[in-house]
């Protein structure tokens, strides 16, 4: 996304169009939420490892998210996260 307030109006306009998106490079993973209210999140940051570990040296990153249409519930689909790799970058 290169940053959410960059990406917002092409990931408002992937919400109309596909039930699911997928999403990396973000940092606002509180304002997904804000999107689009048809839609439910999954997401993780790899900085939440590297902040824990010390001092941050280069630039910021963001992480990824799934993103998916609540009417995938209502038609019997279920997202779980099932495995996140060790920097927190890849969500399956």
């Amino acid at each position: 996304m290169r940053g959410y307030y960059n990406g917002l109006s092409m990931l408002n306009e992937l919400c109309k169009s596909y039930d699911i998106v997928l999403i990396q490079e973000h940092c606002k993973l509180d304002k997904l939420n804000l999107v689009n209210s048809n839609f439910n999140y999954a997401t993780v940051s790899a900085m939440d490892a590297k902040c824990a570990s010390g001092i941050l040296r280069g630039r910021p990153f963001g992480g990824t998210a799934i993103l998916w249409h609540i009417n995938l519930i209502n038609m019997g689909i279920h997202v779980k996260l099932l495995h996140r790799d060790k920097e927190s970058r890849l969500l399956q």
